[in-house]
């Protein structure tokens, strides 16, 4: 599959953000899936994920994730649960400290949601990727999780956009 980065010069607008469909395993009943969604933005300093989950009542367990991997096939994964917790591993090392996290949730046309937004900032990004800088045009295999009672998963390139 593939998606989008959008790209901004200031503050990511979500709202003009490509969304990202996490979809669940065809094993899961229909009625017991879970809707979840997705939006990658990156901004001159920090690569920014928003996941976002519709489930009347998550278990504090649900945990939502993105994972990005480099050359060397090493993790850069961001998690955050329901219980408010986070984390940010590199390459199984704890980094926490270079991640920005919170919790969303609300009600709209399509129900209940619960999510969280991650930044971390874009030097630890082109850090572990090896490289010097993200272009228009280049991809970023990312995988976007919530996982928990009933996994939904994106896997894919993801294409910068300015």
């Amino acid at each position: 599959m593939a998606g989008q980065i959008n790209y901004f010069e200031d503050r990511v607008d979500w709202e003009g953000c490509f969304i990202q469909k996490l979809t669940c395993s065809e094993e899961i009943p229909v009625n017991e899936r879970i809707f979840a969604l997705a939006s990658c933005a990156l901004t001159p300093t920090s690569l920014n994920c928003r996941i976002w989950s519709f489930e009347c009542f998550p278990k504090d367990s649900a945990c939502l994730s993105w994972t990005i991997k480099n050359s060397k096939n090493e993790q850069l994964k961001a998690r955050a649960f329901k219980n408010g917790s986070f984390s940010l591993s590199l390459a199984d090392e704890e980094k926490k400290d270079r991640l920005t996290c919170y919790l969303i949730s609300g009600e709209d046309l399509q129900g209940e949601y619960w999510g969280s937004v991650f930044s971390v900032p874009l030097d630890v990004i082109l850090e572990f990727l090896e490289i010097k800088s993200l272009q228009s045009g280049d991809e970023i295999y990312m995988e976007m999780k919530k996982e928990g009672c009933c996994p939904s998963v994106f896997s894919g390139f993801l294409k910068i956009t300015f």
